[in-house]
């Protein structure tokens, strides 16, 4: 596979992971993203996230997988500012 096929593929790629992201963050209205469930997806990265746990009323960090599953914040500080 050439170098700028490769290039390519990977613009895409990120091109794609950016717009889940805006579609993500406008379907989950910020309140509402309290309450979300963190799910780890089906990929096997170990990317830190962040959700709020409501038994201790404080922000948790959780190892996302890289795809699918839910993300309700990407940094500790949001998920303070919005939830705790």
């Amino acid at each position: 596979m050439e170098k700028s096929v490769k290039i390519g593929i990977g613009i895409v790629i990120i091109v794609i992971v950016i717009i889940v992201a805006v579609l993500l963050f406008l379907q989950y209205p910020e309140e509402n993203r309290c309450k979300l469930e963190p799910e780890r997806g089906s990929c096997k990265a170990l990317i830190p996230k962040y959700h709020f746990d409501s038994d201790s009323q404080t922000c948790k960090e959780f190892k996302w997988g890289g795809c699918d599953g839910v993300v309700p914040f990407e940094m500790l500080e949001e998920c303070k500012e919005t939830c705790e």
